[in-house]
């Protein structure tokens, strides 16, 4: 409250004596009717400050242990100063706001949030918080059937995941040997590093050994195995298929070599 208040009642005082004066009250008369008015006034500016506060100096302070809403208006608790800017979930004290435990501070330092808020505004939709370390109250973890991308940036489905692996082909699935999922490639598929997709067993052997081949599923042991087509079988040292020789054509060229055999000797 501005010091005007105390000059404006200072002048209804002396408007008041002068009015006295006027009427030719005596002295004792004057100054018993300035006390009790000087009284009325001040249990009216007692009443201008709100509940919880008192006037110093024409201004209006709150008691200790409170502050000012943003108004100005009324004299509340840290607590109730902190809740109404930054919400339900907080308390303070005179110089700070604090979240709530099992609660922290959003990136913004706007509103307090909850653990798992935290983790999926970090991590996205599919992330959780979970158990901490020495270090930290809470980590983030992906929810079951979702794993970290590459970039741990955020929770995606394993599906996900090996499609980012590699290069989004088609004929990648994904599987789980214990607790860790892995990538490979449909059945009937391989993966070719040089390639960067998965190619069937045929392509895979023509690459290898050239045309004219066909590719089965393998075992334990070998992964792919590599067969002629039909009508041709391998060569002698068995690094390409060749078409086979038919009987008819392979006795027509011994009579032939017989035929020439007296004249090369």
């Amino acid at each position: 409250m501005k010091k005007i208040i105390y000059i404006y009642f200072i002048f209804i005082l002396f408007l008041f004596s002068l009015s006295l004066n006027v009427k030719g009250a005596t002295q004792d008369e004057i100054i018993n009717n300035l006390q009790q008015v000087t009284q009325q006034l001040k249990n009216t500016i007692e009443h201008i400050c709100p509940p919880n506060s008192y006037i110093k100096n024409g201004l209006c302070y709150c008691n200790e242990g409170l502050v000012w809403n943003e108004n100005g208006t009324e004299c509340i608790t840290y607590n109730q100063a902190c809740q109404n800017k930054y919400g339900s979930h907080t308390y303070g004290d005179k110089k700070y706001c604090y979240c709530e435990e099992g609660y922290v501070w959003n990136k913004d330092k706007t509103k307090c949030i909850t653990y798992d808020e935290d983790c999926s505004s970090l991590y996205g939709s599919h992330s959780i918080a979970g158990k901490g370390d020495t270090k930290n109250k809470y980590l983030c973890y992906c929810e079951k059937g979702y794993v970290l991308n590459t970039n741990k940036t955020k929770c995606i489905t394993p599906k996900e995941w090996c499609l980012s692996i590699y290069n989004n082909d088609e004929h990648i699935e994904t599987y789980k040997e214990g607790d860790e999922y892995k990538c490979k490639c449909i059945d009937g598929y391989v993966w070719r590093d040089n390639l960067q997709k998965c190619i069937t067993y045929t392509e895979d052997c023509k690459l290898i050994y050239g045309d004219h081949v066909i590719g089965r599923k393998g075992d334990e042991k070998y992964t792919i195995y590599c067969d002629c087509e039909e009508g041709y079988n391998w060569n002698l040292n068995k690094t390409e298929c060749i078409k086979n020789v038919s009987v008819s054509a392979l006795s027509f060229g011994i009579a032939v070599l017989l035929a020439f055999l007296p004249i090369l000797i």
